[in-house]
């Protein structure tokens, strides 16, 4: 954030910066935007608060060699500050006063203008708080998923916790007084997962759930597409 950068030592951010680079130009990282057509962006006020030339050149190329793909999106929010993208939109619309204020043009002056709403956040790190108005907009009406686990430590063993969270939020949210219906959306995602969890033998979670494959696919409309539907990450 915004916030946080400054107050890391110049060694900290040096060293932060050189594994940034080292994986933006890795060919194996290339390699993965390229196969799996991943637009990479790169949203805050990174460049002013590090001035690294190196990284900035990096940054630009792997966004320029991206931008034409849309099946996903990796979307890094790198000196980012949710309460200055809120007072920038507002100082455009000062500048700009024959703009109507609706919902479509406050979204047009967020710097994060071109990002779809958020589904699911996840918060790792057991901060239970909200960090620097994380993109305050576009997670209105998500559903927030709160873990003790660090982010390198958050892998396929957390999802089915993850799914069973966000399958009960979003089932109260919209089956109230009706019998319990699991959404569109998360039929996908809770495909790949089950998939993904029992293919590489990792049968913990869900055996902690009380759940087991049958259990959860009985429940899912068998789907064509393998494709997640969470496209987006942020």
């Amino acid at each position: 954030s915004v916030d946080n950068l400054p107050k890391r030592s110049k060694l900290e951010i040096r060293f932060l910066c050189s594994i940034l680079r080292r994986e933006l130009k890795s060919k194996q990282t290339i390699q993965r935007f390229m196969d799996h057509n991943i637009r990479v962006r790169f949203i805050g006020q990174w460049n002013t608060l590090i001035n690294d030339a190196k990284l900035a050149s990096v940054i630009e190329q792997r966004q320029e060699d991206t931008k034409q793909f849309k099946d996903r999106h990796l979307t890094i929010l790198f000196g980012y500050d949710g309460k200055r993208e809120m007072m920038d939109a507002i100082q455009k619309f000062q500048r700009a006063p024959e703009m109507s204020v609706d919902y479509a043009s406050v979204k047009q002056y967020l710097w994060t203008s071109a990002l779809p709403q958020v589904d699911l956040v996840v918060r790792t790190g057991g901060e239970p708080h909200w960090s620097a108005g994380f993109m305050m907009w576009h997670t209105a009406d998500s559903q927030f998923y709160f873990t003790q686990k660090f982010w390198p430590d958050f892998d396929l063993r957390e999802s089915p916790k993850l799914l069973q969270h966000s399958m009960v939020r979003e089932g109260e949210k919209n089956n109230r007084g009706n019998e319990f219906k699991l959404p569109d959306k998360y039929e996908k995602i809770a495909q790949k997962i089950v998939r993904g969890v029992y293919d590489n033998g990792v049968n913990r979670g869900l055996a902690e759930l009380g759940v087991n494959r049958a259990g959860i696919e009985s429940g899912l409309n068998p789907l064509a597409s393998a494709k997640p539907v969470y496209k987006s990450v942020i």
